[in-house]
């Protein structure tokens, strides 16, 4: 279980977050870059958006960038879902609202975004009911591209009766497509907690 909402090991993409108001998405192992869409490379530090690309039987080849302070190169590096991830603006400013009981649903992406941009994390006791639904080695934890509504009731000043709920009407994967993001939500779990375990015993060796 993490204590707060972590995006990379080293922090690089949490400041972008912050200070351009950003919501990242997963990455999923057959994602491929797309044009006009904006990612963010733990490799370049950066986040572009892609202008033209060429993929060759399947592989990158190369691909044109903009980066989001105005500086355009090429890139033959392909997505990584360990280290990159998918870019989205936060145009509807989505941490200024209260998503709780709100009566529109947000993406998994956006409902772990206002968390951590609003600096929730497992020990604040007024959202804490809701803290399995972020976490990321959670089996409850929120899917990124899928909808939900954030329920509670306020009682005593922190909230109870916590539920996110799926958005049933706002569909967004196929049965299929779904059971392969869960199957790689697992393996992916299962890589960062053996990640975690080696970090900690470099520290004591």
């Amino acid at each position: 279980m993490n204590n707060s909402i972590m995006y990379t090991n080293n922090g690089s993409l949490e400041k972008h977050v912050r200070s351009k108001k950003v919501i990242p998405y997963m990455i999923y192992p057959n994602d491929v870059f797309k044009k006009g869409k904006w990612y963010y490379s733990l490799y370049y530090n950066n986040i572009f958006k892609i202008l033209d690309l060429q993929y060759k039987n399947g592989e990158l080849d190369n691909a044109t960038i903009v980066t989001d302070d105005g500086n355009y190169g090429v890139i033959s590096t392909d997505l990584d879902f360990q280290e990159d991830y998918a870019i989205s603006r936060d145009r509807r400013n989505i941490y200024k609202m209260n998503i709780v009981n709100h009566e529109e649903s947000f993406t998994g992406a956006e409902i772990i975004y206002w968390f951590f941009v609003n600096n929730i994390d497992i020990f604040n006791k007024k959202y804490q009911g809701f803290w399995k639904y972020v976490d990321r080695y959670s089996l409850d934890r929120v899917v990124d591209r899928e909808r939900y509504f954030v329920k509670g009731l306020m009682v005593a000043g922190h909230y109870i009766n916590c539920e996110i709920i799926k958005d049933i009407s706002r569909k967004t994967y196929s049965k299929s497509d779904m059971k392969k993001d869960n199957k790689f939500m697992e393996e992916l779990k299962e890589k960062d907690i053996h990640r975690i375990q080696e970090l900690h015993k470099e520290e004591y060796l």
